[in-house]
């Protein structure tokens, strides 16, 4: 499936609740959209490799890009949601970032929010195998907290 950042959550805010009655963690395929590889770039994706790839500045510069760009969606924030939207990407050679599409769903626009976020990130520190880059597939999670 690919790393999950050591299970740390990238938060929107600073509570972890969710609504009574709700999981969070639906899967909620038919609203999932794939922001494609370049479709001649057939070479292997590695799950893990000696040197993961990294957000510019780790985990606490990622975080910061989260909470500094994230919009919590107005339907979302109107019906009181809260929860967990994960996403699954390829980090490219050069640090580029492909193939976002939707593990968990969170539904009522989070889930197009936490793809836009990533889309907006910078390039990332490409995953490293004895000194060469190489493609690897990562699984964030993005949590939505009011």
């Amino acid at each position: 499936m690919g790393h999950y950042f050591r299970n740390e959550l990238i938060s929107s805010g600073n509570s972890q609740r969710q609504e009574p009655g709700r999981s969070g963690l639906g899967v909620n395929e038919e609203k999932s959209v794939t922001i494609p590889c370049d479709s001649l770039n057939q070479e292997k994706v590695y799950l893990v490799i000696e040197k993961m790839p990294e957000f510019p500045g780790g985990m606490a510069a990622l975080k910061a890009f989260v909470a500094k760009n994230l919009v919590y969606p107005e339907v979302a924030k109107q019906k009181k949601i809260e929860g967990v939207v994960v996403l699954q990407f390829v980090v490219e050679k050069d640090g580029s970032l492909c193939d976002i599409h939707v593990l968990k769903s969170l539904g009522v626009g989070c889930d197009e929010e936490a793809r836009r976020i990533l889309s907006l990130s910078p390039r990332w520190e490409p995953g490293t195998q004895q000194g060469r880059p190489y493609r690897v597939k990562m699984t964030m999670p993005v949590s939505f907290s009011l």
